[in-house]
């Protein structure tokens, strides 16, 4: 990237590389005017760096395994994460709650899967009509969207692309008060179809604004969730 940094222009490239829990960044920070001849170290410096006693370990987070039942399912998510059945779902319909909390009591981010048997023969419902359906329940755990919701591109998820069955996504930001804490908030929403079932995925974390780490983290919980998602 570059920036105006007291009248003039500068250079910055970083690359960054993860070895188990440890995350280690290269930066290399040019006046514009000198980028030309000092580009070539700055590569130089980002190619060949590497770790003497790295572990080689590229997940920086131990995921652990969440089982639904009736329609039975198996996901995974971050260990510093929870993951609670939902109590006495509808029939045909099993759900899993996954919350990330700060001190025990205070909610930070919170994704919600659920699994759905389809009639037999039945058609499934147009995206719009999923987002409308997952907006009603986002509204009654106290989420009101501030405008209409976004579509997910290929380029806002790219890993949605080696997701089978997928169907689409949307986002955006809102508030939220009651349970979930108040403040602004983004919501994601993610459907997938496997078969016979409907999955659908709620996402609601603060603003990337407001709080970029929980904002990613829960992002992160989405894809691992989503990317894992095995139902029978």
């Amino acid at each position: 990237g570059t920036r105006a940094n007291q009248g003039a222009e500068e250079v910055r490239r970083t690359s960054v590389r993860v070895d188990g829990r440890h995350i280690f960044a290269v930066t290399c920070l040019v006046p514009r005017n000198h980028w030309d001849e000092a580009k070539e170290s700055c590569w130089a410096a980002h190619d060949t760096f590497a770790l003497l006693k790295g572990t080689g370990e590229a997940q920086l987070e131990t995921w652990l395994t969440a089982v639904g039942k009736a329609p039975d399912f198996v996901m995974a998510h971050p260990a510093s994460w929870s993951a609670t059945p939902v109590a006495s779902p509808p029939p045909g319909i099993s759900a899993m709650d996954v919350r990330l909390v700060k001190d025990k009591d205070t909610l930070l981010a919170y994704v919600q899967v659920k699994v759905e048997l389809l009639a037999h023969g039945a058609p499934i419902a147009s995206l719009e009509q999923l987002r409308d359906k997952s907006l009603e329940k986002l509204k009654g755990i106290g989420f009101v969207a501030g405008g209409p919701l976004s579509r997910l591109t290929e380029n806002d998820d790219p890993r949605s692309m080696a997701v089978a069955g997928w169907l689409g996504g949307f986002v955006g930001d809102g508030r939220t008060s009651g349970s979930t804490g108040s403040g602004d908030a983004t919501a994601r929403l993610g459907f997938v179809r496997r078969d016979s079932h409907l999955v659908t995925f709620l996402v609601l974390s603060p603003t990337a604004h407001d709080d970029t780490m929980v904002a990613l983290r829960a992002q992160r919980a989405f894809e691992i969730a989503r990317a894992t998602l095995r139902v029978d």
